[in-house]
């Protein structure tokens, strides 16, 4: 049980860090007068709060959603690692988040 805990608060770690890092560093780069500013803004946060749901379920039903959330979490590892070449600072707390919500559960 204590690994799932680990698990939600990697996730909610990533899910604010993501949010902030997108403000910060990703938006101020993208052209604001296009028509898709708006939805890659809404898209990005949307996803950090996807994050937070799961950390949610993590806790709420950690032994029947465990197995399931840490898939998704590696394969964001494994496709985070592969597109990125491994450059990317996020696969190893998606791995870690995968491993400790497979082993939690």
């Amino acid at each position: 049980m204590q690994l799932l805990y680990v698990a939600a608060a990697l996730a909610v770690a990533m899910a604010v860090t993501h949010s902030y890092l997108g403000e910060r560093r990703v938006f101020p780069r993208l052209q604001v007068g296009t028509g898709l500013w708006p939805i890659v803004r809404w898209a990005w946060h949307i996803t950090s709060l996807a994050w937070v749901a799961l950390a949610a379920l993590l806790l709420l039903h950690g032994n029947a959603a465990g197995p399931v959330i840490a898939i998704y979490f590696a394969l964001c590892a494994v496709i985070c690692f592969a597109t990125t070449r491994g450059r990317h600072v996020a696969w190893p707390f998606f791995a870690a988040a995968a491993l400790a919500a497979w082993f939690g559960s």
